[in-house]
């Protein structure tokens, strides 16, 4: 799995669409209203953590603390796309605060099941692991 990371509207679509997609169209697969069996088997998830929030809202009926290794195991080239949880306004709502915590400790899973993470800034990636 690849996880590409970064504050909203840096271009991550853009720079995996770039750099792991090569020549062939990319069909992304949105985080804000796909099933948990479209992220299962998409190849390419973008606004992941959008995902996650409504993982931790119970909208998806899943063990978030498998999740990780399922999206791995399912296929394990995939690449996935996120904002950044830890950076912004924290929000006022304790219900939001907690869904971002448990957003970023998943996040933060997912990059150690990774083969590969990059943080995107202006367009720019970095690979950090």
């Amino acid at each position: 799995m690849i996880l590409v990371i970064g504050g909203s509207f840096q271009g991550k679509r853009e720079f995996a669409a770039a750099r792991f997609a090569g020549q062939k169209p990319v069909n992304w697969t949105h985080g804000a209203y796909a099933s948990l069996e479209e992220v299962l088997e998409a190849e390419f998830i973008c606004g992941f953590h959008q995902f996650a929030e409504r993982l931790f809202r119970g909208e998806i009926q899943t063990d978030p603390r498998q999740l990780a290794g399922l999206l791995r195991c399912h296929l394990p080239g995939r690449v996935v796309t996120a904002d950044e949880t830890g950076c912004g306004i924290v929000p006022l709502d304790r219900q939001m605060r907690s869904i971002r915590e448990e957003t970023g400790r998943l996040l933060c899973r997912m990059a150690g099941e990774s083969e590969q993470v990059w943080r995107v800034t202006c367009g720019i990636g970095q690979r950090i692991k």
